[in-house]
């Protein structure tokens, strides 16, 4: 298999790095990304909360804030959305463009 004119070798190196995705790219709350387990990264302030968690199974996806409290203690809330769904967790929405048991592609848009 010849990708972008790479080699066999270099095609399957690239698509081993493709499949982890690019989480800083979401720190503003626009991104588009494909998952194969839970995630969970940082987001811009402004969305009142410190950290976004993602997760998935074949009937649909997680997504939870922290919002980092002082001293240790945090409090998550979150939501739950079926394939072809979305939900909005602190202005950002996570809408899940497709799903699978083994991954899930899922888009990001700022809503503040």
């Amino acid at each position: 298999m010849v990708v972008g004119g790479l080699s066999p070798a270099a095609a399957s190196t690239s698509e081993t790095s493709a499949d982890k995705p690019n989480l800083r790219a979401c720190y503003d709350g626009k991104c588009k990304i494909t998952i194969t387990k839970s995630v969970s990264f940082p987001v811009h302030p402004r969305f009142h909360m410190k950290r976004l968690r993602v997760g998935f199974s074949s009937n649909g996806v997680t997504a939870n804030s922290s919002s980092g409290g002082g001293a240790g203690a945090s409090s998550w809330s979150g939501g739950y959305v079926s394939k072809g769904g979305w939900m909005q967790i602190n202005g950002i929405r996570v809408t899940v463009v497709s799903l699978s048991d083994s991954k899930a592609v899922l888009s990001l848009t700022a809503k503040r």
